[in-house]
């Protein structure tokens, strides 16, 4: 492609681009939901796979990225407003797999959403100060663009020095791009 050309959208841009906080459309729903999958690993934990819209991942491997962009983050009230229902439903049939494998389930999330979840055993945890959640959500982007930044030499352990140089960097691209 030429220098003027946009290149072509990679595939999380894709679906980060399908996640607007317009209203949902109903096939955008169906699709949204039915590229999720939930699944039991080879080392026997759980994990929720995203295949769909160009991507084949765990959530695990993009939960502290990708999930935390601000454009995500914009959108996913609108998205679990409108698909509240879905994600109950998703969510109370993950616990049930899990339950059923022998585990003990915490669910995590909004107190809306969770009353919804049949349980005999509830229980709500707050923050003191709302914009923590805002703070340790900028704080995991940051670790894990930092973190990808040193795993093209895993063998070798970077030093405090270079640590340092690359979260500033990081923070300093963070904060420019808002």
């Amino acid at each position: 492609p030429s220098p003027a050309s946009p290149s072509p959208p990679r595939p999380h841009q894709r679906f980060a681009s399908t996640i607007t906080p317009r209203p949902c459309r109903l096939h955008v729903c169906v699709q949204l939901v039915s590229s999720l999958v939930f699944e039991q690993l080879e080392d026997g934990g759980f994990d929720t796979r995203i295949k769909g819209f160009g991507l084949n991942v765990l959530v695990s491997q993009v939960a502290n990225s990708l999930l935390k962009e601000p454009r995500i983050g914009k959108a996913l009230p609108t998205v679990a407003r409108a698909m509240q229902g879905e994600v109950i439903a998703f969510a109370s049939a993950a616990a049930e797999a899990m339950c059923a494998d022998g585990m003990n389930v915490l669910v995590e999330g909004r107190a809306q959403t969770l009353s919804f979840i049949r349980t005999p055993h509830r229980f709500e945890l707050t923050l003191s100060e709302p914009k923590l959640i805002g703070q340790r959500r900028a704080a995991q982007r940051l670790m894990a663009a930092v973190l990808k930044a040193f795993e093209q030499d895993a063998a070798a352990e970077p030093s405090a020095e270079a640590m340092h140089a690359a979260l500033r960097a990081e923070l300093k691209r963070m904060t420019s791009a808002v």
